[in-house]
């Protein structure tokens, strides 16, 4: 069977890498959807507004010049007549600049979500290097932009020449026309060509980010070592982790031991488990568990016990059950009342025989 945990990219990217990729301003994008989509708006919005637009700009030049009709024109004239029809003009302009904006937007958002990357920002002097710049310019992926920048272009001159084939017979009778009639046939002629090529930029851009967005996700696999140790990084190391559950353990029983002289009886089984429990009548309402073991732990519970003067007592049924239902630090509960306290009852009766 074939090794399967070489270099090769075959597991799905993790988020986090995702999240990486996206912190460095790596996601799928096509300028081409984003530059058609605004050709798009703007043609259709001259288009829709052409006439108007062009009768209100017929309308603030007239009146202009009916404002200075009777003023000779000299330096300061010219510069104040042409900076006030320029503030008409960007004014009238400035719906279709605010809708461009937005279209632009929309399109980013759609394509990326809305992402603001500052990492591309900083300065990267590998960029600045001639070598790595030489291999850039000369790799297959910019060889395969070139191609398809060659190709984008070609589509686009064949659907503005069709475009100028198919409005021959127009142009033609419109030539034979007053000027009026001529100007309104170029500006629609000139309105079909841009529809046609932002439709086509469209129809680009969509396959464009098809595209960007499976290379993208190649470029995001992961090996399976990579996939390995990204596992290791967020659940921790498996050795690591046991050994510190171990070292857990340890402490707790090193606490747990040091809690048995203060017992106030050890109940063992006798010899594979040990549970020691603490009762004051004062300040507690039932007895607590303060340290229980089985096996060598439970052997280690009873030597501090008898060690310290604490009565060990054999009762397998009861140090079973308690080893079984009870944590350290809980108390008992009422099933075990009735037994525990005849236990405590002999302790107390020794005790006082002593």
């Amino acid at each position: 069977m074939a090794d399967t945990s070489d270099g090769s990219r075959t597991e799905a990217p993790s988020q986090r890498k995702r999240d990486e990729s996206r912190r460095k301003g790596r996601v799928a994008y096509s300028s081409d959807l984003g530059s058609g989509l605004a050709l798009l708006g703007a043609m259709g919005y001259l288009r829709m507004s052409g006439q108007w637009l062009g009768q209100y700009l017929q309308q603030i030049m007239v009146h202009e010049f009916q404002s200075m009709s009777h003023i000779d024109f000299g330096n300061l004239q010219t510069s104040t007549f042409a900076t006030s029809l320029l503030t008409h003009l960007f004014q009238s302009a400035g719906m279709l600049v605010l809708g461009l904006f937005c279209l632009n937007a929309i399109s980013g958002g759609l394509q990326a979500g809305f992402l603001f990357a500052v990492e591309p920002l900083l300065p990267n002097w590998e960029k600045l290097n001639p070598i790595n710049g030489a291999k850039r310019i000369f790799s297959l992926r910019a060889v395969v932009r070139g191609l398809q920048s060659l190709a984008k272009l070609l589509l686009v001159a064949a659907v503005v020449l069709w475009q100028l084939r198919s409005a021959g017979p127009m142009l033609q009778a419109a030539s034979s026309g007053s000027l009026a009639s001529c100007l309104t046939s170029g500006w629609n002629l000139a309105i079909d060509i841009g529809l046609a090529v932002a439709l086509t930029l469209v129809i680009l851009g969509i396959s464009d980010y098809a595209y960007q967005w499976w290379q993208h996700e190649q470029e995001l696999k992961m090996t399976r070592q990579e996939a390995k140790d990204e596992r290791k990084q967020d659940e921790g190391d498996p050795h690591l982790k046991a050994r510190l559950r171990k070292l857990q353990r340890e402490v707790a029983r090193g606490q747990m031991l040091r809690d048995v002289p203060k017992s106030t009886v050890v109940i063992t089984n006798p010899t594979h488990y040990a549970v020691a429990l603490q009762y004051e009548r004062d300040s507690m309402e039932a007895p607590r568990v303060v340290a229980k073991g089985r096996d060598r732990w439970a052997l280690r519970i009873m030597e501090i016990a008898r060690q310290h003067g604490v009565e060990v007592v054999q009762n397998p049924p009861i140090a079973r059950a308690l080893y079984a239902s009870l944590e350290v630090g809980q108390e008992i509960t009422p099933a075990f009342y009735q037994a525990i306290s005849e236990i405590l009852a002999y302790v107390y009766r020794l005790r006082r025989a002593a």
